[in-house]
């Protein structure tokens, strides 16, 4: 995925739309990947250039301590 653009739209906390289409990010990522095993798709996507795995991390990682 890392030479394609895409775009999704949060919809809500669990959901994401992609081309008109409501689904968890994690779904929305296996169909682009191709796969049906399971992932942790944050690593795949990025928000104004910041991957959202050091977003999660941010935001969630640092409360836990």
């Amino acid at each position: 995925m890392d030479d394609e653009t895409y775009i999704v739209e949060i919809c809500d906390a669990k959901k994401t739309s992609y081309c008109g289409v409501i689904k968890s990010l994690t779904a929305i990522t296996k169909d682009l990947l191709g796969i049906e095993h399971a992932l942790q798709p944050t690593s795949y996507w990025t928000y104004n250039g910041k991957n959202s795995i050091d977003i999660y991390s941010e935001t969630y990682v640092s409360r836990e301590e």
